[in-house]
């Protein structure tokens, strides 16, 4: 079946204008009036078919007379043809561009992982440039040694104050039969 054939079917099965009720307040259609454009609308798609068959007919004999036979079917064919090599330069661009985004993309990263690099290279160097003075380094021993120093005072204070107050607050005789002990 050709695309003629099938345009010629689709446009037969499709409902014409005829086939549609027409309704007016001021026009009756009488069901001889319907026959009658039925049999016109008819008459004209038949007209139609006629003149593409001749169409088709005459062209077909002008194309023989050039050598030109059975061109449907090589232009189908090269129509095919086309459509095929098209199809495979789409693809073809689409991989390319699938390529050139992966490379943008891991290139990218590469930069951002070298920068970063770099980054934690200048702070290690800066790290290593930082000189803390001896003296600050001393200063906070210092200030350690002496807070435990104040620490250790002030537990034996602590000590000294209890035991004076057991002392003082013994009674005598058990004071000094516990000097005479020892």
């Amino acid at each position: 079946m050709t695309e003629e054939d099938a345009a010629v079917e689709a446009e037969e099965e499709r409902p014409s204008k005829s086939q549609l009720e027409r309704v007016s307040s001021m026009f009756v259609m009488t069901p001889e009036m319907a026959k009658k454009c039925k049999e016109h609308g008819d008459k004209i798609m038949a007209e139609r078919k006629s003149k593409a068959a001749l169409y088709k007919l005459q062209r077909d004999e002008k194309l023989k007379a050039i050598g030109q036979e059975n061109c449907d079917q090589f232009f189908i064919e090269k129509i095919a043809e086309v459509k095929d090599i098209s199809n495979k330069d789409d693809e073809e661009a689409l991989k390319t561009s699938e390529d050139t985004a992966t490379e943008l993309v891991t290139r990218e990263v590469r930069k951002r992982k070298k920068a970063e690099a770099e980054a934690l290279q200048k702070v290690l160097e800066l790290a290593k440039e930082i000189e803390v003075p001896a003296s600050v380094l001393l200063k906070d021993a210092a200030a350690e040694v002496a807070e435990q120093a104040l620490k250790s005072t002030a537990e034996l204070q602590m000590e000294v104050t209890a035991e004076a107050e057991n002392l003082l607050l013994a009674p005598r005789s058990e004071t000094m039969s516990g000097i005479s002990s020892t």
